[in-house]
């Protein structure tokens, strides 16, 4: 369980399957077996993106995006990620230095 919980905490339960709990004290969460019941961990942070990536509008070209200093002036709103393999985004990206 976690170290220094706060209230209200969420536990499961890891050998039946029963609702989670919502726990709103020490002595509550206490009181639980802890080889039965644990926390809920946290979500942890994805990785930073590795660039280049490609961006898309339905209505234009994709736009390759080299750094996060571009992808601060897209407009996110507007351009969606296009899920690519690095390779293949840098194949694109070679693709359209050279034919300019």
């Amino acid at each position: 369980m976690a170290t220094t919980p706060t209230f209200p905490e969420l536990v499961y339960n890891t050998k039946w399957q029963v609702p989670p709990k919502v726990i709103n004290s020490a002595e509550e969460l206490a009181a639980l077996d802890p080889t039965e019941w644990t926390t809920i961990p946290p979500p942890t942070a994805p990785p930073p993106p590795t660039f280049p990536l490609v961006y898309y509008d339905v209505n234009v070209p994709p736009i390759v995006v080299d750094s996060a200093e571009d992808l601060k002036t897209l407009d996110t709103t507007r351009y969606k990620r296009l899920q690519l393999s690095e390779a293949v985004v840098t194949a694109a990206q070679a693709n359209i230095t050279a034919g300019s």
